[in-house]
């Protein structure tokens, strides 16, 4: 879809673990390991600490801020992210407003949200029950949606455009039985907080955090994160959840799928 427009350098990078937007997609926006960013951003830590409903709020803040760390506080700068059909092709039509711009941020989340509400409506499980229809889809998306027109008024200015997302997905298939407080974060493939265990194999355990640049937020706090194609149920909770995530797609856990990310950087053909 983007060959006729672009000249495009694919390579390939790791996510973060664990692989969740929180973590990945914030540390693409400030430029900062986790740990780093919640000791710089007292908000963000007591949202990722009391889970807040939104834990990416503060994205165009860290934007702005690592920039200026760069030696780009003087450039012009439009940061603008994009939930609903309707924004984003308001978008799409004021494009040429913001081609004056030294730096234009945009943050997409239709595949995201393809992934999470594939787990919720039988609509979207019928349209996406595998790997290649997710793919699919995405494709039918991405080449019929106001993102693909943005792309075509880009291929023809002065910009040089990178996409590249914070974390991939995998469906999931085999339940792993955790243990919890009530203070746990609710994650299907990886859970922080205090004294969380499990016994499974295909559980990494982290119980030093800071190793791993990751925040800790008090005693005995550790993390969770599932390997392979598995995800996490409370045993109290196992059969009102199971039928629902059982062979969704999910992120945040380690697998090639959810780690291994593409970055293409790619200039207009016809500018």
């Amino acid at each position: 879809l983007l060959d006729p427009f672009f000249e495009i350098d694919l390579k390939y990078v790791f996510s973060l673990i664990p692989s969740a937007t929180q973590f990945s997609r914030n540390a693409i926006f400030c430029g900062m390991f986790p740990d780093e960013m919640v000791k710089m951003y007292s908000k963000q830590a007591k949202d990722m600490e009391s889970e807040a409903s939104s834990l990416n709020q503060h994205e165009k803040l860290f934007l702005f801020d690592q920039l200026k760390r760069l030696g780009y506080e003087n450039k012009s700068i439009h940061y603008h992210k994009i939930w609903a059909l309707e924004e984003g092709k308001r978008f799409s039509k004021k494009i040429n407003n913001y081609l004056e711009k030294d730096v234009i941020a945009l943050v997409i989340n239709f595949v995201d949200m393809l992934a999470h509400d594939s787990s919720k409506m039988d609509v979207l499980k019928e349209l996406i029950p595998d790997e290649s229809g997710y793919r699919k889809t995405v494709r039918s998306w991405v080449k019929n949606s106001w993102f693909n027109d943005v792309l075509k008024v880009l291929s023809k200015s002065n910009f040089d455009v990178i996409i590249t997302s914070d974390h991939g997905s995998i469906k999931v298939n085999k339940e792993i039985m955790v243990s919890a407080d009530k203070d746990a974060s609710d994650g299907v493939r990886y859970k922080y907080g205090r004294n969380l265990n499990s016994k499974n194999k295909n559980v990494m355990k982290i119980d030093n955090p800071e190793n791993y640049k990751l925040p800790s937020f008090g005693p005995q706090f550790n993390y969770l994160l599932a390997k392979n194609d598995s995800y996490f149920l409370y045993p109290n909770a196992a059969n009102r959840y199971k039928n629902k995530l059982q062979n969704s797609f999910q992120h945040g856990g380690i697998s090639l799928e959810e780690m291994l990310i593409p970055v293409l950087k790619m200039k207009g053909i016809s500018k």
